[in-house]
């Protein structure tokens, strides 16, 4: 990109962004596992099973399991994401109002954003 500021490139912020799209990736295979048991539910639905069967087999609590836990990571990724990249505009000197801009939220919730102190794992990752 034409006219793009360059910043000293930190280990630790390309670490980070690394860690979010490894876990986003494990989200999606987890995602494509549980499609295929929701299709699965659909192939026994076609063939004439009850959903009372269905639900007593356990096939839609463990689909429903999964999505959850799904949503949950992207959930935490997503605040990562923008808590990294939130860390490194401030770094760079950028205002929490233009942050804010960029992001589409306010300067308030951007100077929360940079100040969680919350790295953890997101629930439900495995470690690759």
């Amino acid at each position: 990109m034409a006219g793009a500021l360059l910043t000293p490139v930190g280990d630790d912020d390309a670490n980070a962004l690394e860690a979010v799209a490894d876990e986003i990736e494990a989200a999606a295979t987890d995602d494509l596992a549980a499609a295929a048991a929701v299709r699965e539910m659909a192939v026994q639905r076609r063939k004439g099973r009850s959903w009372r069967h269905l639900a007593e087999q356990g096939s839609i609590r463990s689909a429903l399991d999964r999505i959850g836990v799904g949503v949950l990571r992207l959930r935490s990724n997503a605040a990562r994401l923008r808590r990294t990249a939130a860390r490194g505009l401030v770094a760079e000197g950028v205002s929490t109002r233009r942050i804010g801009t960029l992001f589409g939220v306010s300067h308030q919730r951007v100077s929360s954003i940079v100040a969680t102190k919350n790295d953890r794992k997101p629930e439900g990752a495995t470690d690759a």
